[in-house]
């Protein structure tokens, strides 16, 4: 694996969307296979997902990690800018959804 596809690695899984959408934009530049990328893209989510199942990771940081995907320069909405903003609200009201019901399910009864 390349440098810069660990460093994508790391990025996705730090969830630093800005960083990880400017490394894609430069490896589009100098001619990366878009399907590379995804596949890096996927293994960045094996690792959220393993960091989930060990409970270093929680639905948020999944939220989160899979936002950065759709932030990506190949994402099917970068095309349709009046989307975004619609993109996240929902992605506010999954995350305050999902806090409000971790809330309820781990308060002592």
């Amino acid at each position: 694996m390349s440098d810069k596809g660990q460093e994508l690695i790391d990025l996705i899984v730090a969830m630093d969307t800005p960083g990880a959408v400017d490394l894609v934009t430069k490896m589009l530049d100098e001619g990366t296979d878009p399907f590379k990328i995804l596949a890096l893209c996927r293994s960045a989510m094996d690792i959220v997902g393993q960091k989930f199942e060990e409970g270093e990771f929680f639905v948020p940081e999944l939220i989160l990690s899979g936002d950065t995907l759709w932030s990506s320069p190949f994402s099917p909405t970068r095309e349709a800018a009046p989307l975004e903003p619609n993109m996240a609200r929902c992605s506010l009201a999954r995350y305050r959804a999902i806090s409000m019901t971790s809330a309820r399910t781990s308060s002592p009864s």
